[in-house]
């Protein structure tokens, strides 16, 4: 899965421990493994905010057209989200139409799945928002597509779909150190302006 994995507690704890989990499909199938046919695109990047608010903020589908105008996101397509909640064996998982969810595994992981062409065309991300002091976190996010998976043996394209999420990335990013610094100030999150 591109990931290494440190245990941070006793080593003979390490053994009998659960094992993180995988990057799996819906299906259960890896999606790192050469035969799934997706194409893994990764990023690590360390952010001055909170991890919880990266956390809440993926977790959120009702963001998408106001903080990524211009890229994944329009403010003319906004529209009221019914989100179903259901309990997963490590968190919870929200749809708000059928085929696409973001989920939360515990302790910080959010796994999304949003299918650009159901049924033919398939995307799944996974984002580690990790504490690392206060105020501050890593984010490991990796993304598997079954589309564009030339794309890769095509360095410039490749570096322009690399570019492009962290263009969405950084969007989220302005907007939660807005809120992070309000906070900070004391104001009630909702009742100020970012």
């Amino acid at each position: 899965d591109g990931v290494v994995y440190v245990w941070p507690g006793q080593a003979e704890d390490a053994a009998t421990a659960e094992r993180p989990p995988r990057d799996l499909t819906d299906a259960g199938e890896p999606l790192a493994a050469a035969a799934s046919g997706f194409v893994l695109q990764k990023m690590c990047v360390d952010l001055p905010i909170d991890h919880a608010l990266m956390v809440e903020n993926l977790l959120d589908p009702a963001h998408i057209p106001f903080a990524h105008e211009g890229t994944i996101g329009s403010r003319k397509m906004v529209e009221k989200l019914n989100m179903e909640v259901t309990k997963t064996r490590r968190g919870l998982k929200g749809c708000v139409k059928e085929g696409y969810y973001n989920a939360f595994e515990a302790p910080c992981n959010i796994v999304l799945h949003t299918p650009p062409v159901p049924g033919k065309m398939d995307m799944y991300q996974f984002v580690a928002c990790t504490p690392t002091a206060p105020g501050q976190m890593r984010m490991v996010y990796r993304a598997y597509r079954n589309f564009a998976t030339w794309v890769d043996w095509v360095p410039p394209l490749r570096k322009m779909f690399d570019g492009f999420s962290r263009k969405i990335v950084f969007q989220d990013y302005e907007l939660l150190l807005g809120q992070q610094q309000r906070l900070r100030e004391r104001a009630l999150p909702w009742n100020s302006t970012i």
